[in-house]
């Protein structure tokens, strides 16, 4: 993704304040961490995802790390990246972010 398609993530997520979160929902009727980026990237008007060698419209936020990702160091992420999350320390990854800034050393 460009910068500028980045970009226009945080020009989309003010409008979703006060959405609902939902497990597994994607759209503004409710939403969880996976299906935020299904939903922004939806609206820059991607609607497929790699799942293996299979293309879906849904996937979650292991798919995708694994398969529509490319892997880099903390000190070069950019603002849109995405940082993925295993909370619970059981081999799979569970939550997904969208990168903004550094503070104080903090994101």
């Amino acid at each position: 993704m460009s910068s500028e398609e980045k970009e226009c993530f945080f020009q989309i997520l003010p409008s979703l304040i006060g959405v609902p979160y939902k497990l597994g929902g994607n759209s503004t009727n409710g939403i969880d961490c996976s299906g935020l980026i299904i939903y922004l990237y939806n609206q820059l008007g991607y609607e497929w995802f790699l799942y293996g060698d299979v293309l879906k419209k849904d996937v979650s936020a292991q798919v995708l790390l694994d398969y529509n990702s490319v892997q880099t160091t903390f000190e070069k992420l950019k603002k849109g990246d995405f940082i993925f999350f295993d909370p619970d320390n059981n081999g799979s990854i569970d939550h997904v972010v969208i990168f903004d800034y550094i503070k104080d050393g903090e994101i």
